[in-house]
């Protein structure tokens, strides 16, 4: 066995030959001020996560003590919360409902100020007209549209279409043994929450367009960020 030697000097020697030689691909940082509106939209990805786990936790809790949930519920309608207050509970099982509830009401609270900065935000001259052209693609509401538009930040870095996929999450491996090649599952890697909310869209988007995919949607919007126009049927791209 050789054994191999690694300091700092012969990392910078090796970085420097491969930089010399053109091996070295560059990576997109983002700005400050990128970093801190993707920070906004990460924030507003946390409260709703935060929210739908408070909610988990009530019905857990009303299941465990064998209370039965008030109409609405499902849909967590005003008067199916208010309904939560009134229910005939023991003082500890109230208690623990109402600390719930406060934090349910705390964190919903956050999230529609979080989304009004997000709304704010998109309506800047830097992401308006970019917003506007993806939400003219079906299924595509202003959430998908704004979690695209700060998390690619730079769409125009791109070069083709298959590194946007690949970014997000939505390349197929590659597999391939002699003269054999297939594609496998995509990698669990990349942006995970755009790319739940591209396949969600594009379940919605199949409806109207029978070539929809997630991974066609995602070129489909990245076409739509950098030539700044409004999505065509499929029929009519060119």
């Amino acid at each position: 066995m050789v054994a191999s030697t690694k300091t700092d000097r012969l990392d910078c020697l090796k970085l420097a030959q491969f930089a010399a030689k053109g091996l070295l691909q560059p990576i997109a940082v983002p700005t400050p001020r990128e970093e801190a509106e993707r920070g906004l939209l990460r924030r507003r990805h946390q409260l709703v996560d935060a929210v739908r786990r408070v909610k988990q936790r009530i019905k857990g809790l009303l299941l465990l003590h064998g209370a039965a949930e008030p109409p609405g519920l499902a849909n967590w309608s005003r008067s199916a919360v208010a309904a939560l207050e009134s229910l005939d509970l023991k003082p500890a099982v109230r208690d623990t409902l109402g600390s719930h509830l406060r934090e349910l009401d705390f964190q919903t609270g956050e999230l529609r100020r979080v989304e009004a900065k997000l709304a704010e935000l998109l309506r800047d001259a830097r992401h308006a007209e970019t917003t506007r052209c993806l939400r003219t693609a079906p299924g595509i509401g202003l959430i998908v549209a704004e979690t695209f538009r700060l998390e690619l930040f730079r769409p125009e870095r791109f070069a083709h279409a298959g590194q946007v996929a690949s970014y997000v999450g939505l390349a197929p491996t590659v597999r391939q043994s002699g003269e054999r090649q297939g594609r496998g599952r995509i990698m669990p890697v990349g942006q995970r929450r755009l790319r739940s909310l591209l396949v969600e869209a594009a379940w919605i988007w199949v409806q109207r367009d029978a070539g929809a995919k997630a991974r066609r949607l995602v070129v489909i919007l990245w076409r739509l960020s950098v030539e700044q126009r409004p999505y065509r049927p499929l029929a009519a791209q060119p």
